[in-house]
């Protein structure tokens, strides 16, 4: 029975009726796969791996924390691990442990995927921005297309370094600021490479030029 809160206004109105709230995806199947079908796919999943928490959770392993795996299935048959990369890497490493529960929703596209990991890490757990930035590449963001663009028609690169290589981890200021104004972050961009001859680019670098 429904409550005077979840009715809303209407005598016979829910508030999913009566906001429009929507759902973004078809229902999934809770599944038992087996740990050698399941796959990662780098294109949208973090950079690194913790190998001390792979490690941890091998070593005492606990249904309870393993929980369910959310798994997209592509459309030529295959299964790829939109969370849970850590679980099935350390599940890997037990020879007892043959199958993992899964819930496992169809998959349209790689995009569609990355769309998906978005949700599920911001909605539980928040991912870097360095991570986010790239599912977002994945996923068609229109403002992540544009900063990757512009780094990497100057020759700079996104990602981490471990020295001065021509690289940048500060995409989420650049996305913020392209958002602000595209013209002002091109140009505070291109004055960063002028003045930083190939070092890496900080968000503290590229943060005080722009507000100048």
């Amino acid at each position: 029975m429904l409550t005077q809160e979840e009715l809303g206004s209407g005598k016979n109105t829910t508030k999913v009726e009566q906001y429009g709230w929507s759902i973004v995806d078809e229902i999934g199947e809770l599944m038992w796969l087996s740990k050698a079908i399941l796959n990662v796919d780098p294109a949208y999943q973090r950079e690194k791996v913790k190998l001390n928490r792979i490690l941890s959770i091998s070593r005492a392993w606990s249904w309870v924390a393993c929980g369910t795996l959310i798994v997209a299935k592509r459309t030529d048959g295959k299964y790829f691990v939109i969370d849970g990369q850590h679980r099935k890497l350390a599940a890997d490493k037990r020879a007892d442990i043959l199958n993992l529960p899964c819930m496992v929703f169809d998959a349209v596209d790689i995009p569609d995927e990355a769309s998906a990991f978005l949700r599920v890490n911001i909605a539980r757990s928040p991912v870097g921005a360095l991570g986010k930035f790239k599912s977002e590449i994945i996923a068609g963001d229109k403002v992540a297309a544009k900063v990757t663009s512009m780094v990497t028609e100057s020759g700079y690169r996104i990602g981490a370094s471990s020295g001065p290589e021509y690289s940048t981890v500060c995409v989420g200021l650049l996305k913020q600021c392209m958002v602000r104004s595209e013209p002002v972050t091109a140009q505070v961009w291109a004055l960063c490479v002028d003045l930083s001859n190939g070092r890496t680019i900080t968000d503290r670098l590229f943060g005080s030029l722009f507000e100048l």
